[in-house]
């Protein structure tokens, strides 16, 4: 069969493009070669980590508070948190990560709730606003293209070849979470749920290679990979494939039965147990649909714009996504689009990193070309999974729909560019840029609600052994009182560029502690697990009032994090119903802000709250240059 290159302006190539290859190919490495050397995780001493506590309840407490919570932790640091330290230390000798099964079970696994939206994440498409632009007829093609960064990506890690990463003074990183990003799904039960993933490299055995399409409420599945050779098919074969589908499906609805993935996990365990039990040939659709290397959704309603785009990617109508599913791409009938992810598996930089890499694989094929040839049509021919129904499963599917329809729709997400300044600017004053950006989240939320706002950012701790992220407590004495200089008309300049260079100072070292295991919020929930599961009283640190006003137990009232210094974004739900969700990128010149609510908290608003983010960043920029003019 003929094949060719052709550039962009349809110009014979004679190679195909480089920048995603020379940007993420390994050439003398291979993907997972460190996780197995990778150092366990440590435990922090019991007095820096209650030390650490302390300092993130001053901002949030009165004296008096505060006072009453020093002696509290005083108490249990001498008495029951050493003997539970004694017997985390004891645990660390018997395993390589300490909280590795702790954190899967008890952030994730164990929580009832269901998956969308708050156990999720969600990104957009990031070529929209260049390459893609939204349209009538590009929802078909726009998925094609992403599927086929997905299938390239996937050939990376089957092969291995895809480059470890390092941290900037060349520590290795543990990459095991990209073993989970492909390949994988969250399995209810009745009391926890299991994390079931299927992806192998080549030399560890077989492995899936179909996706499963959603349309309308069918699910269809076909080839991602060739069968023989296990390459991607053209970027016109997944095109057809998606086009076939949308013509069987958008004017005949299906019986909708990914409703019933968003459902309260227990009564989603119980239909899922019934489903299967109802025939054989619902037990092999199920396999089939659980173990997809990803899914991809067309939907058949607009994404319209930015904000309502990245809202339906994280939450859906309820009925579009298989919610267990730990990759899913999006697209809209007017070519808006981007993905879902169950964050149970992986955390939103694996994502990343694979949407970046086709980001660049894009670029790519804009400037130098790509194969085009015929689509085969053998590798075309997408496959329905029809399931027996009756009419206990039609009524769960409602009763699903019931549910959680009231809990999407409560979540509100706007996506803002802030493009006064980015990276460059702030190096050049010499602060850390996402310590700069989160010391802009602490004076927004000062001034908007007149108070410290307890706050989470995520540092991750791949640097141990099969280690996920550590809380950086972003709240904290040094960023309280630069907030009340900002705020007060008797403080001086001078004292203001003083108080900020100490607050951003103060949180890269807490991001760099944390990063090195060093933080305070897992060795503190170590301490709470050790408690409850020798049968011991909750000790009072975590019953006093303080606990949850700083944030434990998942209560900040800022949960944010930064998804680096590319196009690629994300977001996910506020951690409680009067907070924000802030989530961000730094790009050179700009900053990518996404910002989730609740439409029924009664405090927070979240265009209000990026308009005081917005006037924070120029404010900061103008106390800066005020210094330069003088």
């Amino acid at each position: 069969m003929s094949q060719t290159w052709y550039g962009g302006s349809g110009t014979q190539m004679k190679s195909p493009p480089r920048l995603a290859e020379k940007t993420y190919v390994a050439e003398n490495e291979r993907t997972f070669q460190y996780d197995d050397q990778l150092p366990s995780l440590p435990i922090p001493p019991l007095k820096q980590t209650l030390q650490k506590y302390l300092e993130s309840v001053y901002p949030v407490a009165s004296s008096r508070e505060y006072e009453n919570t020093r002696r509290i932790v005083e108490e249990f640091e001498r008495g029951v948190g050493r003997r539970l330290h004694d017997g985390l230390l004891e645990r660390n000798k018997h395993t390589r990560n300490w909280m590795l099964h702790w954190w899967n079970d008890y952030a994730y696994l164990y929580q009832r709730e269901p998956i969308t939206p708050s156990l999720a994440f969600a990104g957009p498409f990031t070529l929209t606003d260049s390459l893609w632009p939204p349209g009538p007829g590009t929802q078909c093609k726009y998925l094609a293209h992403y599927l086929y960064g997905v299938a390239s990506f996937w050939c990376l890690l089957r092969r291995e070849r895809l480059a470890p990463q390092r941290t900037r003074d060349g520590v290795p990183l543990s990459m095991h979470q990209w073993r989970r990003l492909l390949s994988t799904t969250r399995l209810p039960g009745r009391h926890k749920d299991t994390v079931r993933a299927m992806f192998q490299t080549e030399s560890e055995g077989c492995t899936p290679t179909h996706f499963v399409i959603l349309c309308n409420g069918h699910l269809y599945s076909s080839a991602l990979l060739e069968p023989d050779t296990e390459q991607p098919l053209t970027i016109e074969e997944y095109q057809l494939v998606l086009e076939r589908v949308w013509e069987r499906c958008r004017h005949v609805a299906g019986p909708g039965l990914a409703s019933l993935t968003a459902d309260e996990r227990p009564r989603w365990a119980e239909n899922r147990t019934y489903l299967r039990e109802l025939s054989a040939t619902n037990a092999a659709a199920l396999e089939v649909v659980e173990s997809a290397v990803c899914h991809a959704v067309l939907e058949t309603q607009p994404g319209v714009d930015r904000d309502n785009c990245l809202r339906l990617n994280l939450c859906g109508d309820g009925a579009s996504r298989w919610a267990d599913k730990s990759m899913t791409a999006v697209a809209y009938t007017d070519g808006y689009g981007g993905n879902y992810c169950d964050h149970s598996p992986m955390d939103a930089m694996t994502l990343v990193t694979q949407g970046w890499f086709s980001h660049l694989q894009e670029l790519d094929f804009n400037r130098h070309g790509r194969l085009v040839r015929p689509p085969r049509d053998y590798l075309c021919r997408p496959r329905e999974l029809v399931f027996t129904v009756d009419e206990r499963v039609r009524r769960d599917v409602q009763a699903a729909r019931e549910v959680t329809l009231p809990l999407l729709r409560d979540v509100t997400i706007i996506s803002r560019r802030y493009a006064c300044y980015g990276k460059l600017w702030i190096q050049s004053q010499g602060f850390h840029p996402d310590a700069f950006v989160q010391m802009a989240l602490q004076l927004a939320y000062y001034q908007h609600h007149g108070r410290a706002a307890p706050t989470y950012e995520t540092a991750t701790t791949r640097r141990f052994y099969k280690a996920r992220t550590e809380t950086v407590r972003s709240c904290t004495p040094q960023a309280l009182a630069w907030c009340q200089a900002m705020t007060s008309d008797s403080a001086l300049a001078d004292d203001r560029r003083r108080l900020l260079r100490a607050a951003v100072d103060r949180h890269a070292d807490l991001a760099r502690q944390a990063a090195e295991g060093h933080g305070c919020d897992r060795h503190l929930l170590g301490l709470q697990i050790q408690a409850a599961e020798a049968g011991l009283p909750t000790p009072e640190i975590f019953t006093d009032p303080m606990w949850k006003r700083s944030g434990g137990s998942g209560n900040f009232v800022l949960s944010t994090s930064t998804t680096g210094y590319t196009p690629c974004f994300g977001v996910t739900a506020a951690m409680v119903r009067d907070g924000y969700g802030c989530f961000y990128s730094i790009e050179p010149d700009r900053l990518n802000i996404n910002i989730a609510g609740f439409v029924s908290s009664q405090e927070c608003d979240v265009n209000k709250f990026y308009g005081w983010v917005e006037a924070s960043l120029n404010a900061m920029q103008q106390l800066m240059l005020s210094k330069s003019n003088l």
